[in-house]
């Protein structure tokens, strides 16, 4: 009797790219960062090229946070470890500048007197304290 089958194959032909997805990149702000495989996943290691930030700087956590102490850019990097081999992957993380807006002088107003305040434009978003969300108030 003569069987055949399937020829043996190299797993990782079929593997799926690890990278990984971040969002709040401003000065000051929780930066979180997603993976975007954890199909076989067993544990990571993140560096995210903040040597000011000490033991924060690094992480295991699948899921994990960074609140960068300047601005700039970031080399993050991911090590993925899979049951049999690894993956690194790198990718820029820019970091903006907490935005320096100037609202005009100084203005004494009257009892019933009014005066137009004007953010500027070139924002994504605009939230007054009473949560209009125009460029001016």
């Amino acid at each position: 009797m003569v069987l055949f089958g399937l020829p043996t194959y190299i797993q990782s032909y079929f593997y799926e790219g690890q990278d990984f997805n971040f969002n709040n990149n401003c000065l000051n702000d929780t930066t979180f960062f997603y993976l975007t495989n954890t199909s076989n996943l067993i544990s990571v290691y993140w560096d995210f090229d903040d040597p000011p930030s000490g033991l924060s700087n690094f992480s295991t956590e699948f899921y994990p946070y960074h609140i960068f102490t300047s601005s700039g850019n970031f080399n993050v990097k991911l090590i993925s470890y899979f049951t049999n081999f690894s993956d690194t992957t790198i990718k820029t993380v820019t970091i903006n500048p907490i935005p320096e807006i100037f609202l005009g002088n100084d203005t004494i107003l009257c009892t019933n007197d009014s005066y137009i305040i004007d953010a500027g434009s070139g924002f994504s978003e605009y939230l007054w304290q009473d949560g209009t969300t125009n460029s001016n108030y």
